[in-house]
This record gives C-alpha cells, sequence and structure tokens, in this order.
C-alpha cells in the first residue's frame, strides 16, 4: 500500500489518525505533559475524567488502523467518543493568558446608511 502504512488504510484511518494526533497537540499547547502519551493521559484524567475514556478509546484505535484494523464504523465510534475531550480543551481555559476581548460595536454612517469602510459591489452604486 506504500506511504505512512497505505495513508494509513485510507481516509477514515487517516482521519482518525490525525485527530489523535490533533488532541495530543492540543493536549500539550493547554499545558499537559509532552513527555509521554501515559503521563498525558495521566494528567487528562484529573481534570477531565468524564471524557478521558473517549481519548484513550481514539489513541487505542488509532493504533488498531495503523496495524490493520480497518473497520470504519468502529473508527467514527472512537472519534465521536472523543469529541467531548476535544471540545473542553478548546473552550477558553480560566489559566489563559489573554482572554479575547469584548466585539467592539460599529458605528453607522448615517449619511450612507452604512458601515464605514463597508465595501459594497457595483450592484449598490446605484
Amino acid at each position: 500500500m506504500g506511504g505512512l502504512a497505505g495513508a494509513v488504510r485510507g481516509l477514515p484511518g487517516w482521519a482518525l489518525h490525525e485527530a489523535d494526533r490533533l488532541l495530543g497537540a492540543l493536549a500539550v499547547d493547554r499545558g499537559y505533559p509532552a513527555e509521554s502519551e501515559e503521563k498525558r493521559m495521566d494528567a487528562l484524567s484529573v481534570r477531565h475524567p468524564e471524557e478521558i475514556e473517549g481519548y484513550r478509546r481514539l489513541h487505542a484505535m488509532a493504533a488498531r488502523v495503523h496495524e490493520g484494523e480497518t473497520a470504519t464504523e468502529r473508527m467514527r465510534e472512537a472519534l465521536v467518543a472523543a469529541r467531548p475531550l476535544f471540545e473542553q480543551l478548546v473552550r477558553a481555559q480560566p489559566h489563559d493568558e489573554r482572554p479575547l476581548p469584548p466585539p467592539v460595536p460599529r458605528q453607522r454612517d448615517l449619511r450612507r446608511g452604512r458601515i464605514p469602510r463597508q465595501r459594497l459591489g457595483p450592484a449598490a452604486d446605484h
């Protein structure tokens, strides 16, 4: 099959592999240990005890896919199981350095009835 075990056994396998890699990188970016998967999962289980099982399932399935497991439905289930942890990790956390500022309301140009510097197409010029 070729490179990276046949592109990790097709598109579903590639997606599973990438989701596992992304979730691990996201956890490291959030301050969880980078030294090993085991340490990272142990640390994640303290703060996210309800969601960690989905990540473990995803990680185990990614390893099985690399070894030849190709049940697409099982891969889908593993991806779905890991989603709650992903959602927890991408949320703004109290310890984030700089929270996003609140949106600044724009003032309307009352003469033209539009937002200043708003680009309009040719149909709006008549």
